[in-house]
């Protein structure tokens, strides 16, 4: 073999393994979208630092991580005590993600409460960052939401994305840009 041809076949062998882990991981880590991941404007970075964030749960008596493409028995008990069958985080902070001021991130969250206790019964205060601890942001649990409603509530506070969770499922990233 020539040196040109060992050099393709590691580029080949390269390019195959990103492309495997990508499609792979937007199979199978929970990542929704309308139709087909060429329809965002995300990059895939962002999209990968939101599918692998820590979803910290403190709701009822249950304190738990949940994860992108992961199923949740915690979940699925809180659902069940309050007779719901969905949920979603939508969090109001760092509109598009883009590092915003601590008192406009303040403001934006209590504007997401008071809209929250305006349209819905049972919500719950949580926390989202990074699995490195990095991007800590507040957000709301708000239980037997449906899907085309909590997209619309991420979308008025900017949000590039929220996570969507139905009974007995996994948790999914709904990308809305």
């Amino acid at each position: 073999m020539t040196v040109n041809t060992i050099a393709f076949i590691k580029l080949f062998y390269i390019a195959a393994i990103y492309i495997f882990r990508t499609m792979t991981a937007f199979t199978h880590t929970g990542v929704m979208m309308n139709d087909s991941i060429k329809e965002t404007v995300l990059p895939e970075k962002l999209i990968a630092a939101y599918s692998d964030a820590d979803y910290v749960v403190e709701c009822d008596s249950y304190s738990f991580v949940m994860r992108i493409g992961s199923h949740s028995q915690e979940m699925d008990d809180i659902l069940q005590q309050h007779a719901a069958t969905t949920m979603a985080i939508i969090s109001a902070f760092n509109p598009l993600s883009n590092p915003t001021d601590e008192m406009i991130n303040i403001q934006n969250t209590e504007k997401l409460g008071n809209e929250l206790r305006q349209r819905f019964i049972s919500f719950k205060q949580g926390l989202s960052k990074s699995t490195h601890g990095e991007w800590p942001e507040k957000n709301f649990i708000v239980i037997d939401i449906d899907l085309d409603t909590a997209k619309e509530i991420g979308k008025h506070y900017k949000q590039n994305a929220i996570v969507f969770y139905e009974k007995g499922g996994v948790a999914k990233l709904i990308l809305l840009q």
